[in-house]
């Protein structure tokens, strides 16, 4: 829709056009409150994570200081925001591949001081593939 007719404004413009100007605003604001209330709710928990792991700092700091930290993000130019979710976007993966590498390494016994894991939980008593291939489709 938004290359068949090009118009300023967010997608709740072709609400207000194609569904009933009510609907389109309506729409805006119902979408700006899920934002207000998701990065509330997203600086809370950072707030708990951060208070997990120092417990002598006020939850507000952490609170303020995240929210700075989305504020600034939203406030530099538009290279800077595409550089910065680059590399938070390849911390991600990178976070991905290695919790896969050691899970693996986990199973296979690479690790010394506990007796590898191997495949025994995934065939034991009421282990997804306790009954093959044959029990998985039913």
């Amino acid at each position: 829709l938004a290359a068949y007719m090009p118009v300023s404004g967010s997608f709740s413009t072709y609400g207000q056009k194609y569904v009933e100007e009510g609907f389109g605003f309506a729409l805006g604001w119902n979408y700006w409150y899920n934002w207000a209330v998701t990065i509330a709710v997203d600086l809370v928990a950072a707030q708990l994570v951060m208070t997990w792991w120092f417990p002598d700092t006020p939850g507000w700091i952490w609170s303020a200081l995240f929210l700075a930290v989305i504020f600034l993000l939203n406030y530099i130019s538009v290279r800077g925001f595409g550089e910065a979710e680059y590399w938070f976007s390849l911390i991600k993966v990178a976070t991905v591949i290695i919790f896969i590498v050691v899970g693996v390494a986990m199973i296979v016994g690479i690790f010394k001081g506990a007796e590898p894991a191997g495949w025994s939980n995934w065939t034991i008593g009421d282990a997804p593939f306790a009954g093959g291939f044959s029990a998985m489709i039913g």
